[in-house]
């Protein structure tokens, strides 16, 4: 099976499905990004077709497709989304998974031409939630007859064993918080955290951050007492995070996309054997709260109550974190492409290259299904 994977920055979602495809299925993988980013894992050192501009893009695309023979399928993770609309554009015939997991639709609520397009034209999607694929599905009711899976971003096997392995680092009492952090920002209001924090440390309840945004990030959250870590390496981070009491996911604010969200820091904190406090995000709340791996909390105060727990469900997460891996959604995200090439075998009549689709190439030469693939 030749998969070739899309996205510009090879974000850690993007390597966490190709790891756990390449690790089950060893299939011949190929990377079309702006940047290489392993993270630390060695099915990054397939071949890598970089890129700068549009049409390095079309001609990146042209190498990965030349040397793999053909291809089966294009996994694009967005965003940004024309990357799908130029692959689908100019190789109609190859199926286009459509990976949801930044939509503006979600985040801002206002989508972009290139993202309505990208749904329009892909032929499946893989969804990060149940919330996202819920929200395309209610506000494009015709993409619900493509096919679909709902992949969590859920941490490697790999990347779990080797945590396990090297053990926690010595304990620090406070919650962490990994990602974006920013201040009264009209874009992205739900990365604003100062209110929350301020009132967590007046409470003396130290709060870490692992900032995504290290070089951006707002002064506020020094003055406030926030202990700021550097950024550092994938599995060096997922390690870091061992030491502390709580994980947190959410926020004081409520929306959309909180609504929606399952996100990347929930199956990290637990890859790290760290339990996890959510707030606002509800299909989150009920997956914690359901594998019993840590609580749902809807206030500061809330926060206060529960935190004399982390002991308790510190050891829930020890006894199934190995079991909350990427690898076991590997057989949805096969069965997708499989779906996916169906939906192309049978609107090929309706999907046509666009006029001005720039580097048109000759057909690849003929290559076993992807049924095919499966059976040798």
């Amino acid at each position: 099976m030749r998969v070739t994977v899309i996205n510009a920055n090879t974000c850690i979602r993007a390597i966490k499905v190709s790891a756990a495809i390449a690790a089950e299925l060893k299939p011949e993988m190929h990377f079309v990004a702006i940047q290489r980013n392993n993270n630390g894992f060695e099915h990054t050192q397939c071949p890598w077709y970089p890129y700068t501009n549009h049409i390095d893009f079309l001609h990146a695309l042209s190498k990965a497709v030349e040397a793999g023979g053909g291809m089966d399928v294009f996994h694009v993770h967005n965003e940004p989304n024309w990357m799908a609309v130029g692959a689908k554009a100019k190789y109609p015939d190859i199926p286009v998974i459509l990976d949801t997991h930044d939509l503006d639709l979600a985040r801002t609520g206002n989508p972009g031409e290139a993202e309505v397009k990208a749904l329009m034209m892909c032929d499946g999607f893989a969804f990060p939630s149940e919330g996202y694929r819920e929200l395309v599905h209610d506000t494009y009711p015709a993409l619900a007859q493509k096919p679909y899976a709902v992949i969590h971003s859920r941490c490697n096997k790999e990347v779990i064993g080797h945590i396990i392995k090297s053990g926690p680092f010595k304990r620090i009492s406070g919650i962490v918080y990994e990602g974006s952090l920013l201040s009264k920002s009209e874009k992205f209001p739900y990365r604003d955290h100062i209110n929350l924090f301020t009132e967590l440390i007046k409470a003396d309840i130290n709060v870490h951050a692992f900032p995504s945004n290290p070089r951006n990030l707002p002064y506020h959250y020094f003055n406030i007492g926030v202990c700021i870590w550097p950024m550092q390496m994938y599995l060096d981070l997922l390690r870091a995070m061992t030491r502390f009491d709580w994980g947190f996911v959410g926020g004081e604010l409520e929306c959309e996309q909180r609504k929606r969200a399952m996100p990347n820091k929930l199956f990290e904190y637990i890859a790290a054997g760290i339990p996890v406090m959510a707030m606002n995000v509800p299909e989150a709340e009920a997956f914690v709260e359901a594998h019993q791996v840590g609580v749902s909390v809807k206030s500061v105060s809330d926060i206060k109550n529960a935190y004399g727990y982390h002991e308790k469900f510190r050891k829930n997460v020890a006894k199934i974190r190995a079991e909350i891996t990427m690898e076991q959604q590997v057989p949805d995200i096969l069965n997708l492409y499989l779906e996916a090439e169906k939906w192309v075998k049978q609107n090929k009549q309706n999907i046509k290259p666009t006029s001005d689709t720039p580097g048109t190439t000759k057909e690849p030469s003929k290559s076993p299904t992807l049924q095919e693939s499966l059976k040798a």
